[in-house]
């Protein structure tokens, strides 16, 4: 027979290691929206706010959640999240405008990059220069 110690210590071990394989994108009904259009300009200034509208093409049973932003030395990504509402009724999916807006600093060069879900096609991008 164990002592209530050990299983204690055993459920323990066992609950921080379910809890280290979380995903927080990987919330039940959680997806990635796809987008038919990405803009933004193609230079702006070093102190400027950087505006990017991305046109999102939720499904008929999914509604818009946030945009993530990632930022690295060349890349600002954007994966749009939405949550999936279930089976019908399911009212006819609309393109979704959302406005993005990031302050500096920016490297001299960089892309946007909005992440399409798995199978709507390549990624969208385009390329922002500072001056």
């Amino acid at each position: 027979m164990r002592s209530p110690l050990s299983v204690t210590f055993y459920l323990a071990v066992l609950g921080a290691s379910l809890s280290s394989c979380h995903n927080s994108a990987a919330v039940a009904g959680s997806v990635i929206l796809p987008a038919v259009k990405l803009e933004a300009p193609s230079t702006i200034t070093p102190t400027a706010t950087l505006t990017v509208n991305v046109t999102l093409s939720p499904g008929s049973c999914t509604s818009f959640d946030r945009i993530d932003i990632r930022r690295t030395a060349s890349e600002i990504r954007l994966t749009a999240w939405g949550v999936f509402q279930g089976a019908l009724p399911c009212v006819p999916p609309q393109p979704l405008l959302e406005t993005v807006q990031l302050g500096p600093p920016f490297p001299a060069s960089f892309m946007v990059t909005v992440v399409q879900p798995q199978g709507a096609g390549a990624d969208l991008s385009a390329a922002v220069r500072v001056q």
